[in-house]
């Protein structure tokens, strides 16, 4: 399935290097490889740390997470007294920057909860095949697609702030609506609710774009940018496994299948809707229709949590944001 993206990458590489202007090279800069390994191990060893330690207790994820926030230490340190820095972390004493970064992180913490299972949900509770599942979501990959369009202007007007609240707000309404509409019967307004959340969640993502940009000097813009791609990656990492595990937590407490599965197959079963869409083969017709009813409605239940708490999640961000940025007046960059 990830195949279909290597000739996307290649069509898009061979655009840059045609299209794109040459840029005259800093030769003094040098090519910080080691510090860049540091971060992505850090990263690397605390998420995977928090995923299997939440889920399976064990010792050795403990030591794995300790060794990940060492690194990150390390890695801030080093940053702090290099003349070449990765990215120069005294940015972060920026208004602009800091909230701009927080918005990204949280914001797509958030997003992700409705990304990362609604396709699931399709395709598992109402059947739909794949290609069904992606033209039903096509609504929001548009919105999220045209939404620079009308962010341009509100920004030039409003100011970053304003805009990344009100769109915070407007993402939580539209994130609280989709986890109680019914996708199969409701589809128009599903479709409205999907296509309010991707124009309402880039301008936010925008926003944060232009805080971070604007709040950072034009000679360190390379730094600022490389603050904003982490936070958006960042955000997605953490939002995979916080929500992940959530939605695994919800499902096994909604479901009981002690007395069809054997042992072995329990731990399988329980675990995801996947895993229980994986032992039915192992069943009767009869007690697979059974259990296929229950996985669905308890995958219905921990879809619909994990989409008010992420709902929770943009309106408590949106809050803090108003309360705490205290926003200069200065003219936020054009995207």
């Amino acid at each position: 399935m990830f195949l279909i993206n290597v000739p996307i990458v290649l069509v898009v590489t061979g655009c840059i290097l045609k299209y794109l202007p040459k840029q005259n090279f800093i030769h003094e800069k040098k090519l910080n490889i080691l510090d860049a390994l540091i971060l992505i191990t850090a990263i690397l060893l605390v998420i995977y740390s928090l995923k299997a330690g939440l889920k399976e207790f064990d010792p050795q994820f403990i030591l794995l997470g300790l060794i990940g926030v060492v690194l990150g230490f390390l890695f801030v340190k080093k940053q702090i007294k290099s003349d070449q820095p990765l990215f120069d972390l005294k940015l972060f004493t920026s208004k602009s920057v800091k909230y701009g970064f927080t918005i990204s992180v949280v914001a797509m913490i958030a997003l992700v909860g409705f990304e990362l299972l609604i396709s699931q949900k399709l395709q598992y509770v109402y059947q739909f095949s794949p290609l069904q599942a992606g033209l039903y979501i096509l609504p929001f990959m548009i919105a999220v697609s045209v939404g620079g369009v009308i962010s341009t202007p509100l920004l030039n007007k409003f100011g970053a702030k304003k805009v990344a609240v009100f769109s915070l707000i407007l993402s939580s309404v539209s994130m609280y609506f989709l986890s109680v509409v019914n996708f199969e019967t409701e589809y128009l307004f599903s479709a409205f609710c999907m296509i309010l959340l991707g124009l309402s969640i880039l301008c936010a993502f925008l926003a944060a774009t232009s805080a971070i940009l604007s709040g950072a000097p034009i000679e360190q813009a390379s730094s600022a940018g490389a603050i904003e791609g982490m936070s958006y990656e960042l955000g997605t990492g953490l939002g995979v496994t916080i929500f992940g595990l959530m939605a695994s937590f919800f499902y096994t407490k909604n479901v009981d299948f002690h007395h069809v599965f054997s042992a072995d197959q329990l731990k399988t079963a329980e675990s995801s809707i996947g895993g229980t869409y994986q032992v039915l083969p192992n069943l009767s017709a009869e007690n697979a229709d059974l259990i296929m009813k229950s996985a669905n409605s308890a995958f219905v239940m921990a879809h619909s949590s994990i989409l008010i708490f992420s709902s929770l999640i943009l309106l408590f961000l949106a809050i803090f944001i108003w309360i705490f940025w205290r926003e200069t007046f200065t003219k936020s960059l054009p995207i």
